[in-house]
């Protein structure tokens, strides 16, 4: 029964959404036994609606390598991982810079935008903080000790400019 309703669905929504062909009908004549009969043959189109015409598949767009960006699928890297550059900086920072440049007593956070190309040399570093002390030259100084060390950026396995913030903690006590 359920299927016989379908079917029956089906049929009767092909009617519905159905046009005519812009074409006249044609007479033809169907012989049924010995009786002749005239009868009129409807050609059913199928209806373009404006959907069709306004909904295109949908292509996915492509990816713009030149564009610079700061949310990639896959961040630029540090060549030995996280960890390593973590090691390099540690050892590298020169900590006295502030107190060494009158900085007061306390914790200052440097932040530096680093845009690498998609060959992922670094095309720019620029410090979003200005504490002062020297702080984000010895900043940058550090930074440019990894400059060629870095894997780049992916958007969908395209290798893309990029965008990546880097923050360096100066703790300053007693």
């Amino acid at each position: 029964m359920k299927t016989y309703l379908t079917i029956l669905i089906l049929f009767s929504a092909s009617i519905i959404f159905a046009q005519p062909s812009q074409s006249k009908p044609n007479n033809t004549i169907v012989k049924n036994g010995s009786e002749t009969e005239k009868k009129k043959e409807l050609v059913f189109t199928k209806r373009k609606s404006a959907f069709d015409d306004a909904v295109k598949v949908a292509k996915e767009p492509e990816v713009d390598v030149n564009k610079i960006w700061d949310k990639p699928d896959v961040e630029a890297q540090y060549i030995t991982g996280k960890a390593e550059f973590i090691k390099l900086v540690q050892t590298n920072l020169n900590t006295y810079v502030p107190i060494s440049n009158d900085a007061a007593i306390g914790s200052y956070t440097v932040k530096l935008n680093v845009i690498f190309n998609k060959d992922a040399t670094v095309k720019t570093i620029t410090p979003i903080t200005n504490l002062g002390f020297g702080m984000e030259k010895e900043a940058i100084r550090v930074f440019n000790l990894s400059k060629n060390s870095w894997k780049p950026a992916t958007v969908k396995n395209k290798q893309v400019n990029s965008l990546k913030t880097f923050t360096f903690t100066f703790l300053i006590k007693e």
